[in-house]
């Protein structure tokens, strides 16, 4: 990762120390789509709802393809736009570089946080949408890394 320095598998950064090999958690959430659902419904456009659908499935379907690929994964939680897992800290950070491939050729953005407790990734998930939404935060503690 980015700013770390890893001997084996401990790696510091940040004023932390990280087992790599520990399972963290991800918290993933879709970015305003509960909002263009609305958008559709209120506006009566079925035609645009299931557009939207059709694109967003496609998007969900790509994302559990990313996650499939590291066998330590463990889904807890994947409905509508919302995935929970659990996986050693190094595979996390190549599902967030995944996701954020996927979204990056669509209209669609998704925000996450990760720590060593899905508390702590729920935590930073919600500073990661709080703070403009479209971001990966990992929490540290008393501090943040984006």
């Amino acid at each position: 990762m980015p700013g770390m320095n890893c001997e084996g598998s401990i790696c510091q950064a940040g004023g932390g120390v990280f087992n790599m090999s520990k399972k963290w958690f991800l918290a993933l959430d879709g970015d305003d789509i509960g909002r263009r659902l609305e958008f559709y419904m209120v506006s009566e456009d079925t035609a645009g709802l299931e557009s939207f659908s059709n694109a967003f499935g496609e998007v969900v379907e790509s994302l559990k393809f990313v996650v499939s690929e590291s066998p330590s994964v463990d889904v807890i939680l994947q409905g509508g736009d919302s995935f929970l897992l659990s996986a050693p800290l190094e595979d996390l950070t190549r599902i967030i570089s995944g996701v954020k491939g996927v979204v990056a050729e669509t209209s669609f953005t998704f925000s996450g946080g990760y720590g060593p407790s899905m508390k702590e990734a729920y935590l930073a998930l919600k500073i990661a949408k709080s703070s403009g939404k479209n971001r990966f935060n990992r929490f540290e503690g008393l501090g943040w890394d984006k």
